[in-house]
């Protein structure tokens, strides 16, 4: 499990330039390798939803690399599965950080992780309708645009 999650980009420093960002994305990177990281979060008894805005405000920033993409893929899976689970709704604030990363990510993103945001937005605005309308009538009418143009939302 090292070697995958390690791989050969040892040293992300100047892409990641403080201790959350490095962090947030060795957790991502982890949940990606454990493939959606459901029984390791079990284990430790949280949901995403505990720490997902903190997370999504720390990667946002996080210039793009491939593990920036692996970090994402990782957080999605694991929150996928929490949702299947009927995990705890998110605040709209944590919803709006969401949508920061995917706006992060979104240009040079994979059409594999493209469809995966997309789903977890689906979900939000499908099964937490209030949270939802409320992220997305906070946010910005530039970020709106850039998220309608590159995700179709």
């Amino acid at each position: 499990m090292l070697r995958s999650l390690v791989g050969s980009e040892m040293c992300i420093r100047d892409r990641a330039t403080n201790l959350a960002e490095n962090l947030c994305l060795l957790l991502g990177r982890i949940l990606h390798v454990e493939g959606g990281g459901g029984s390791l979060m079990g284990r430790v008894g949280i949901s995403i939803a505990d720490f997902a805005q903190s997370w999504c405000n720390a990667v946002r920033n996080v210039k793009t690399m491939s593990w920036k993409d692996d970090a994402v893929r990782g957080f999605i899976a694991c929150l996928q599965q929490q949702q299947q689970q009927g995990g705890p709704a998110w605040p709209p604030a944590a919803i709006a950080s969401f949508l920061d990363v995917v706006g992060s990510v979104a240009t040079s993103a994979s059409s594999d992780l493209k469809q995966a945001m997309k789903g977890v937005i689906t979900h939000f605005q499908q099964q937490q309708q209030q949270g939802w309308n409320q992220a997305w009538g906070g946010y910005g009418q530039a970020q709106k645009k850039r998220l309608q143009i590159n995700m179709g939302i």
